[in-house]
């Protein structure tokens, strides 16, 4: 039976509870454990991927804001990472220590190598291209969304962007992300947003696609 959209329901989560968590890890690796950017920042082992995805979920319960879609029995259909004008997900010791260091410990040393030399250096320039020295953070920043794969074309994507999209309205700010999936062009695309860059990222895992959209709300200049 299709689900109704009307009867999902998108909530912000403050406290984040174990369970929870184990959910949204969860969506995050069946969505992205063929993607190439998070293979490549787990240094080839899919193993870590849910290690990253908490790791990432639990610094942004610090600064960020968390949103989930769910159904009336209170299954997680989707989520989003959204960190706000001035701030920027592990960019403190604070939220970094929250799971990142852990998990960046265990990542081989190719990977580690590769992501401090090729990945901090590739990605901050092109982001600081675009945005400037601070547009990024100056911006509402969509770190995650996930959907489940049986709930994709529903309007829980459209429903987890709105609900910051109304935010971002009320100051006149700006909304951005990025992505390494090709498909998801189209998709942000229809979600008004503007792409406005693209590069290939070189990995030992295999080069893959960073594209950078935007969405300027009325009243920014």
């Amino acid at each position: 039976m299709r689900q109704s959209m009307s009867s999902v329901t998108v909530r912000r989560v403050y406290d984040v509870t174990d369970a929870q968590l184990e959910e949204l890890a969860s969506l995050f690796i069946l969505n992205m454990n063929d993607d190439l950017a998070a293979i490549s920042i787990c240094g080839g082992d899919r193993s870590l991927m849910g290690t990253m995805a908490r790791a990432m979920i639990r610094a942004a319960t610090l600064d960020g804001e968390i949103y989930t879609a769910a159904e009336q029995s209170d299954r997680i259909l989707g989520y989003a990472v959204w960190m706000p004008p001035g701030q920027d997900l592990l960019s403190t010791p604070e939220q970094r220590k929250l799971g990142w260091d852990d998990f960046f410990e265990h990542v081989s040393q190719r990977g580690k190598d590769w992501f401090t030399k090729t990945y901090a250096t590739e990605v901050s320039a092109f982001m600081a291209g675009i945005f400037g020295p601070t547009g990024k953070v100056d911006s509402w920043y969509l770190n995650i969304i996930m959907v489940h794969p049986d709930y994709h074309r529903r309007g829980i994507a459209t429903k987890l962007v709105d609900v910051v999209r109304s935010k971002a309205a009320a100051n006149g700010d700006t909304m951005a992300l990025s992505t390494s999936s090709t498909r998801n062009v189209p998709i942000y695309k229809a979600l008004h947003f503007d792409l406005v860059g693209e590069k290939m990222i070189p990995s030992p895992w295999g080069d893959w696609p960073l594209y950078v959209f935007i969405q300027k709300i009325a009243g920014t200049e």
